[in-house]
């Protein structure tokens, strides 16, 4: 992304600030704390002159929900520019605008928005075919199946189906994969219009069509021309088996999802791959195991809780941080237990993820097992992530830890106590998790603390205040333009 109007670092602030509040409203949606701390300080350099955000070009990979530019991709946004002093309940508008799939992108009068063209939709009657090809072949082999020992008239639009399917086999024959795409993907939006009854006939004609040496042609097109990954995935979808296997195939010959993240979305579509992801847990590849892993925790099948457990303990720390992440996707009580176990784990990330997976669930009786982890944690980084995932259990419990840890100061007279950075730590987790039990919590410290923690308490309050001051000016500003 780059700033024509604004460069440097003013612009590179606004768009990290404004990135952040698209990304928490799209994955943390209740973190409504964040997002208001974010729109102020995207607010605080927007007031000094006008900004002008640029998506820029996308190189190889799909777009990465968390982050702006993915965002921007995924929205088809090609420019924002906003002007100097913007509305901030216009700029959460439009940050809200972004971090959703379907919500119109309009801007405001004091936002503009260009978006990329459209691309023009594909005539099943106007074929793109190569040049010296001819329509005029021999019959295609794709037909739509009826019932055996009965005979009517199909009522489809069959002879828009085999035109498409002459093109699509002139253009496979001969290597031409953008081609054969575009034909392809007409044969698929074509079924929607036969009729229930011959559907099934007509999608078991396709797949006949799209043998498997051609999808995994239209696979390894895909993986070089991510602009049209998403077509593809479409023919994909009705390639039955052959699709997913293949799908799976082409995951595990890499380490980094990179440019296969269309085949990862594909694949996590498909409950019934469940069987076929299996055998990659067995790999002597670690990335290949880790693969199966996610995309297990992905499709959400319950039966594969059993054999994630199995791995949660594997030698690789690598492959136990991936079966923490893909557990954490069940909501299921029988992974609570490897979660809580991985609070001991030996590697300080998994800890820490194990924490906050264990927080997602925002049960009053999860408090514990990470109020234990605390007083046995050494590592200063993680201790610190085991205090934040505390923070956003919404329950008294944990509020009230966090409020003694933040009031348990070190005494001339008395042994214990805790240093200031982590009673400091501890604030910052009430301030972050926003719900009443840590708003109120935060209130107590804000009266009883002493010196820099009362301070902190009582300096988080007033931005809140000021950012709900804001929040509610802005809506007021929408509403009445």
């Amino acid at each position: 992304m780059t700033s024509s109007h604004r460069p440097g670092r003013a612009a590179s602030l606004f768009a990290d600030h404004f990135g952040r509040l698209v990304v928490l409203l799209r994955l943390q949606p209740a973190n409504i704390p964040a997002q208001k701390e974010a729109l102020r300080r995207a607010m605080s350099v927007l007031q000094s002159g006008a900004v002008h955000l640029e998506t820029g070009i996308e190189h190889s990979d799909l777009p990465d929900e968390a982050t702006l530019k993915g965002r921007l991709l995924s929205r088809r946004v090609e420019v924002i520019h906003f002007e100097a002093g913007a509305a901030p309940g216009n700029v959460l508008f439009v940050a809200r605008a972004l971090a959703d799939d379907k919500a119109p992108m309009v801007g405001s009068p004091d936002i503009v928005i260009e978006l990329l063209p459209e691309s023009a939709p594909t005539d099943p009657r106007y074929m793109p075919v190569p040049e010296g090809f001819s329509l005029a072949l021999p019959p295609s082999g794709f037909a739509v199946e009826t019932p055996s020992g009965r005979s009517r008239t199909i009522s489809g639009p069959v002879e828009e189906a085999q035109q498409a399917a002459r093109a699509f086999e002139a253009a496979t024959a001969h290597s031409y994969w953008a081609e054969a795409l575009h034909a392809a993907q007409a044969l698929v939006a074509l079924a929607s219009r036969f009729p229930e009854h011959e559907r099934r006939g007509y999608q078991l004609g396709l797949r006949r069509l799209f043998t498997r040496p051609v999808l995994s042609e239209l696979i390894l097109y895909a993986l070089r021309t991510s602009e049209d990954q998403r077509r593809v995935a479409e023919v994909l979808r009705e390639g039955g088996l052959d699709a997913l296997e293949l799908a799976i195939e082409h995951v595990a010959r890499a380490e980094a999802i990179g440019p296969r993240r269309f085949l990862y979305e594909f694949i996590a579509q498909k409950p019934e791959a469940f069987s076929l992801l299996l055998p990659l847990l067995d790999s002597p590849n670690v990335h290949v195991i880790c693969h199966g892993v996610d995309l297990l925790g992905r499709i959400g099948v319950v039966d594969a809780i059993r054999p994630l457990r199995r791995l949660s303990e594997h030698p690789d720390s690598r492959v136990r941080q991936c079966v923490l992440l893909a557990l954490s996707r069940f909501q299921e009580p029988s992974v609570i237990e490897p979660l809580r176990k991985s609070l001991t784990d030996a590697s300080p990330g998994i800890r820490a993820s194990a924490a906050h997976a264990l927080a997602d669930r925002n049960s009053n009786g999860l408090a514990m097992p990470i109020l234990v982890a605390l007083e046995s944690e050494k590592d200063a980084a993680t201790w610190r992530e085991l205090v934040f995932a505390l923070g956003r259990i919404d329950s008294a419990e944990a509020a009230n830890a966090l409020v003694a840890m933040a009031l348990d100061r070190k005494a001339l007279l008395r042994s214990g106590g805790r240093p200031v950075a982590q009673r400091l730590i501890a604030v910052e987790s009430l301030l972050a998790a926003g719900h009443p039990n840590a708003i109120r919590g935060l209130e107590r410290v804000a009266r009883e603390g002493d010196g820099a923690v009362g301070t902190a308490a009582q300096k988080g309050l007033s931005s809140q205040a000021a950012a709900d001051k804001a929040v509610k000016g802005g809506r007021g500003g929408q509403e009445k333009g």
